[in-house]
């Protein structure tokens, strides 16, 4: 008898997969390989057992064959029941029954091999809920609380806590104390709130408050080149131990290789656009700077609309060179933001013109360069 589970549990690499990976051909078609080769791994393992059916729950009217699999669900003296997963290895077998055999289990004398012994979760509901469950979500809980990232504000120890929180109604918890005036009266004075004071500096209108809340209004202009390599710093977007070219960070936005790409003059208003796709999204992207430094990568950043005639479409190379005016507005999508430091940000702006079908649009690029973000958070 086998003493160890038989049913194959193969290592895999975890796999790190961010919100915009799925967008990537590469990406698609390396998730798929790794579910074929699990699929792969789990027909070899089984078949190296004598495995030749589907796992199905054991009847006492199905007749079994040597290699067929089973869940047998048997009661237990405590009243619960358990799920085993057997082996059909006699022609004559019969309804699973055990003997204690050096301190196993053992059905070879009703024709099974039990192949795992660690089923009693798969059907056991109170087992699974007091042991597994209700003990992990305990650790959760108590790992919460014991983390002071999740718990920098004012911690609750009593009703007299709330003031630190909450205004009241006649705003007493908000107030210094009682001052005297000349004639004798006394009122209470309220603390001394935030503060802001603005100024411009280099296309950055920037508002600090006496708190340090800094809000920033950033004026900035893709770069000309579209469709350029973006390192990601963060693993989290789309991490791989050994990248290729086509599958690596820095290669989720730029050319593919052998891309025929053209370089777009809009005459009329000086504007050269380099590394431009016809037909095809376009990516445009570029690394904003503050001119100062943020207390961390916990701010917020809020697009402002586009002008009506913000971007330019045209059937053609040609015809979008020659425009004198931006003209019809299709879609365009919001912008998205990678790499956030303390120190700068990069916007990224997908261009679709995937139009051609309609006998339309097969090219898009700003029209007016000129974009404005606001950027919110803490001063260091």
């Amino acid at each position: 008898m086998n003493k160890h589970s038989s049913l194959p549990y193969p290592e895999q690499d975890a796999y790190q997969l961010g919100p915009n990976e799925p967008l990537g051909t590469g990406s698609i078609n390396r998730v798929i390989e790794h579910l074929l080769k699990n699929d792969d791994t789990l027909l070899e393992k089984t078949t190296a057992i004598g495995c030749n059916h589907v796992l199905q729950l054991w009847s006492q009217n199905a007749i079994y064959s040597p290699g067929d699999l089973s869940v047998y669900i048997a009661d237990k003296d405590d009243g619960g029941t358990i799920a085993y997963i057997l082996l059909c290895i006699s022609a004559n077998a019969k309804k699973p029954e055990y003997v204690f055999r050096d301190g196993f289990l053992d059905f070879s004398g009703s024709g099974w091999n039990l192949i795992h012994s660690a089923t009693l979760y798969l059907h056991d509901d109170d087992l699974l809920l007091e042991n597994i469950i209700n003990e992990a979500n305990e650790k959760g809980v108590k790992n919460h609380e014991a983390d002071l990232r999740y718990h920098d504000g004012v911690i609750i120890n009593s009703i007299d806590d709330f003031d630190k929180m909450f205004l009241k109604n006649d705003l007493s918890n908000f107030t210094t104390s009682r001052i005297t005036r000349d004639d004798g009266t006394s009122e209470n004075s309220f603390n001394e709130g935030a503060i802001a004071s603005s100024l411009l500096s280099d296309d950055i209108y920037i508002t600090r408050s006496s708190d340090k809340v800094i809000e920033m209004d950033v004026t900035f202009a893709f770069d000309h080149k579209a469709n350029q390599d973006i390192e990601i710093l963060n693993s989290r977007y789309f991490y791989q131990t050994d990248p290729v070219r086509d599958k690596s960070d820095n290669h989720i936005f730029g050319s593919y290789y052998l891309e025929s790409t053209q370089r777009i003059w809009l005459k009329n208003i000086g504007t050269i656009y380099e590394n431009i796709r016809i037909p095809g999204t376009n990516i445009f992207s570029h690394e904003i700077k503050f001119p100062v430094e943020l207390a961390n990568t916990e701010y917020m950043i809020f697009q402002s609309s586009y002008r009506p005639d913000q971007f330019v479409f045209a059937a053609t190379a040609s015809e979008i060179s020659q425009r004198k005016y931006a003209g019809e507005q299709p879609f365009v999508s919001s912008m998205f933001f990678v790499n956030k430091t303390s120190n700068s940000v990069t916007a990224i702006l997908p261009i679709h013109s995937h139009f051609g079908k309609y006998g339309k649009f097969v090219v898009g690029v700003p029209w007016i360069n000129e974009f404005k973000v606001r950027i919110v958070g803490f001063e260091k």
